[in-house]
């Protein structure tokens, strides 16, 4: 076992306590997760949570270790795994913050099950830069509504992408949605039903005829899982592939 001087002052004062590990206290936070999927997690927010990755890397990196005590955890250990990640990781700042933001919030569980006595990110400030993105024009996005697509696959994720575009809904919450949320307003308009598991809100949007024009074109598609799914909407990670 590992001595640290959290493990050498329990040990002094008699205290037998398991050593909890980050991989463990990963793994036991995505185990949560999962069984809170349907209830306070969409499946697709569970796919995507808080894997241990980098985490591995940079231990195997820096320490030789495959696992590592949460009692050794320090401003030290972040600040090296900020370095880590901007070095041997060769990310930009705002992704790496993202992943040490991943990082804290699976250590809080250690606080709050009372497996920590501090917490190691009290001197860390995660900064983030304006990532000055850009957006497209309205002759840009009519541009890609009539370009000439040959393949089906690409015709797809235009038109994924353009409703997008007319509703505002990311790719993430478009993949919940079944003909049953499209409903008819007071304005004798159609309207969308949307619920964001991660804000536990939930919101009605209006749809542009573009919005109509790309669900009536798929009402029978058979990736829309025989009319269960509104529209045949593809993982963000192809769909930005695909783009």
């Amino acid at each position: 076992m590992e001595v640290t001087a959290d493990s050498l002052r329990q040990a002094v004062l008699g205290i037998d306590q398991e050593q909890h590990t980050l991989i463990s206290l990963f793994n036991y936070h995505n185990d949560r997760m999962k069984s809170l999927v349907g209830i306070d997690y969409a499946n697709n927010l569970y796919e995507v949570s808080r894997h241990p990755g980098k985490v591995k890397a940079f231990l195997l990196e820096k320490y030789k270790k495959d696992d590592y005590l949460i009692s050794g955890l320090n401003h030290a250990f972040i600040t090296n795994f900020e370095i880590f990640l901007k070095t041997k990781g060769t990310i930009q700042n705002n992704t790496a913050m993202k992943y040490i933001k991943n990082l804290k919030k699976v250590v809080r569980i250690a606080e709050e099950n009372e497996w920590l006595d501090r917490d190691p990110f009290t001197r860390f400030k995660c900064t983030y830069k304006d990532p000055n993105r850009g957006y497209l024009t309205q002759e840009e996005l009519e541009a890609l509504e009539k370009k000439n697509l040959l393949l089906h696959r690409l015709d797809q994720v235009r038109d994924i992408f353009i409703f997008s575009c007319y509703t505002g809904v990311a790719n993430s919450d478009m993949d919940k949605f079944t003909p049953a949320d499209v409903k008819i307003g007071i304005d004798k308009e159609r309207w969308i039903t949307i619920f964001k598991h991660k804000t536990d809100t939930r919101s009605s949007i209006p749809l542009l005829l573009k919005a109509v024009e790309i669900i009536n074109k798929y009402k029978d598609h058979p990736e829309s899982n025989n009319k269960v799914a509104l529209l045949p909407v593809l993982s963000n990670q192809k769909l930005n592939a695909f783009l």
